[in-house]
Formats: structure tokens, sequence, C-alpha cells
């Protein structure tokens, strides 16, 4: 029997005289109690909404993958070394974007005793890194005695200290890079190179001031790439129509660098160009050309033709700093000689080395990233597959991963 039934009405009476000042109490005890669980719920919610982001994050959807490289607390002295596990998507994710998805996790590791380059980057707003003057600073080759080496050859696998092959201050040359630019055409080389040397002394400043006029000014003739009879080879031609093939570009190069006495050569190879795709051998005739100067008793590369712009239909003039004077370690990575000495390197490339390794455009150089491993251009895979890419300092870029064999 309920305990209430067995008290007498004078009892009850009492009891609730007694308890009714309580009551408002007891509400609010319960009102906390269930705020305290809708609390604890939203938690939980908010909790599992965190999750359910980081889950979805690590699922690329459209095969892209946004990499940020930023500096752990206490190592941003140090390089970083991002790592790509690319592996199929295991059944427990859930995707509906696509059926054949990768999922893509980025882990960021410092790694010791490795050379850098300087940390300090432009950052854009949302853009990709503009190719900025920082990347290219070089302090020389040091020897043993910790003096400047002037060895006639450069050491190959690259050692990551410069992208130059000699020591350039761009900032001292921007007044001349942009009077060099401006110059007008010439009726011929003589006047032209005797324009642009006006002021001039060095043969740094001299090569400076040619390689900067032709960049600008030769336009690449996409007609006669389709068509050979429509070439024009000579110095004078290429100087009179503002067009030309690599070959015209190297060879007006090479005769405003003799007007201007600076030693220069044409050299022709195979290159890694418009075309090119992963894997292709390379046989027959050679489909490039660029030059070699030499200053200060050493030579040194350049590509013209590279450093002007790029085309597809049409020709479009975009100015790239690392064709000049490119260090030949990474020169060679998209330019293989026909003259092996024209590599520049102890030891030499093989062909089959050159066709093997895989293809770093100069805009992976441009945004200060040094290196990726593997090192070849194919990778078999059992269905995961690592890539480290090791970069100077941070830096955001974006890699699509297209499962085709065109140059990423």
């Amino acid at each position: 029997m309920a305990f209430h039934n067995r008290l007498t009405l004078g009892q009850k009476i009492l009891l609730v005289i007694f308890c009714f000042p309580l009551l408002p109490f007891y509400l609010c005890y319960a009102c906390c109690c269930a705020t305290g669980n809708e609390d604890e719920k939203d938690n939980e919610k908010n909790e599992e909404d965190k999750l359910g982001k980081v889950r979805r994050n690590d699922i690329v959807f459209e095969n892209e993958a946004a990499v940020d490289i930023q500096p752990k607390p206490r190592s941003s002295n140090l390089p970083k070394t991002v790592t790509f596990h690319r592996e199929h998507q295991e059944e427990d994710v859930e995707n509906k974007g696509s059926r054949n998805h990768n999922e893509v996790t980025v882990e960021i590791h410092p790694q010791k005793n490795t050379q850098r380059l300087p940390a300090r980057l432009s950052f854009g707003k949302g853009k990709e890194v503009r190719k900025n003057d920082i990347v290219y600073e070089n302090k020389g080759f040091v020897d043993a005695d910790n003096k400047t080496s002037q060895k006639t050859k450069f050491a190959y696998p690259w050692d990551k200290s410069s992208l130059k092959s000699m020591h350039i201050d761009l900032g001292k040359l921007k007044s001349l890079d942009t009077y060099s630019s401006k110059v007008r055409h010439r009726n011929t080389v003589e006047a032209l190179v005797q324009e642009l040397m006006k002021g001039i002394s060095g043969d740094l400043e001299k090569l400076r001031a040619i390689w900067m006029w032709v960049t600008h000014h030769i336009e690449y003739d996409v007609e006669a790439l389709r068509v050979p009879s429509l070439r024009r080879s000579g110095a004078a031609d290429v100087l009179r129509s503002g067009k030309a093939v690599c070959a015209g570009y190297a060879g007006l190069f090479q005769e405003m660098c003799r007007v201007a006495g600076i030693e220069c050569e044409t050299v022709s190879g195979y290159s890694k160009g418009a075309g090119y795709k992963l894997g292709d051998r390379f046989n027959g005739d050679t489909d490039h050309a660029w030059n070699a100067v030499r200053l200060g008793g050493r030579w040194h590369l350049l590509d013209s033709t590279w450093g002007a712009g790029n085309c597809s239909e049409k020709f479009r003039f975009d100015y790239d700093e690392f064709y000049f004077l490119t260090h030949p370690a990474l020169f060679v990575g998209d330019h293989f000689p026909e003259d092996a000495k024209w590599q520049l390197l102890t030891p030499r490339v093989s062909l089959k080395q050159y066709e093997n390794m895989d293809h770093k455009k100069s805009s992976f150089y441009n945004l200060g990233l040094l290196s990726s491993h593997p090192e070849q251009c194919l990778i078999q895979s059992d269905g995961k597959t690592t890539i480290t890419v090791q970069s100077s300092s941070p830096v955001l870029f974006l890699h699509n991963l297209n499962g085709k064999r065109t140059a990423g």
C-alpha cells in the first residue's frame, strides 16, 4: 500500500503545509538537470561534427590535394618534409562524390642536417607564390677551406644550395632589367647591342641586358613550329620579324653575345617541353636548342626560349627567371645535350637516367620546393604509394592527381 494512504487526514494536511514551501526548489532542480542534459547532448553533437569534418577532410574530392606546409613549434628553422600516402579508399569511408576517389593524408616531419634555401617567401592573397628574388640567392660553392671554389663543373645530384650556378643579386639588377626590357627594336644586331650596353661594363650585366631584351621582345613562332619551312634561324631575320623557334632564339642570343664580347655557344639536345609525356624515350634528331655562356672562366647554362613564355595554340609572354644561369644539376632535369660535355656535371647523367627521372617544372622550384621522392617519373604501385616533397620554407601548393601521363 502507498505511503500516503496510511496517513490520517490531519497528517496529510500537515505534510502538505510543510512540503509546499520546498516545491519551488524542487522545480529549479528539475530545470537545471534538464538544461545540463541538453548541454551534454550539444557537446556530444559538436564533438561528432568535428570528427565528421576531420573524416570528411581526409577524403580528396576531384582527386585534388591542397597542402599547407607550416612550421612546427620550436622547429621553424628546419626544412619541412611533406609525405603523401595515396591509397585506395577503404570500404568503411563513405564517399558519395565518385567511386574511384583516392585518399591523401599529409604528415609533416622536421628533417635535420639538410641544407636549405632562405626561408623568406612572399605570399599572395590566396594565389600561388610569385616567382621571387629570394629563392635565387646563392652564397657560392664552398670548399674545405671555406673559400668559394671555382670548379669547372658542378656536382650531381643537386646540393640544394641555390637554383643558380653563380651568385647573383637580382635586387641590384632591377633598374637594368627595367631598362633592357623596354629598349625598342633596332635595324641591326650591332645597333641594338650598342643601345643595351650603355653605361654597362661587367660581363654579367651585359649578359643580363641581352637576356632581358630577348625574353621580352622575341615571340615564339607557333606557326613555324608546325611548318618547318617558315622557321627563321638567322639573327637578322629573327630580329626583323620578332618571332622564332628555339634555334632562332639561341642563334640571336649567341650573336648578341658575340657583339657584346661574351663567349657563347648554341647547344642542341632533347627537352621535356611541349608534347612530352611521362616515360617518353628520346632518339633520332634533337628537338630543342639553348645556350651556354662563359663568365669568369666558367661555363653556365640558360634557355631564353623557355624564359620568354609558354604556348599551346598561341604564344603568351610569361617571363621565367628560373632559366637564367640555372644550376646544371637542375637544368638537366628537362634539357639533355647531344654533346654530354654541355651537361657541365660530374658525374654525368646518362640518357636512360634522363628518361626515367621525374619531371619537375620551373614552377616546382619557384615555389620554394626542393625535392620529391621517389625520383622516377613512373611509379609502380600495388595500391599504396608514398610521395615525399621537401620544401625550403612554409608554402601552400595544390596538385592534381589526374591519373594521366602528362606532367604535373
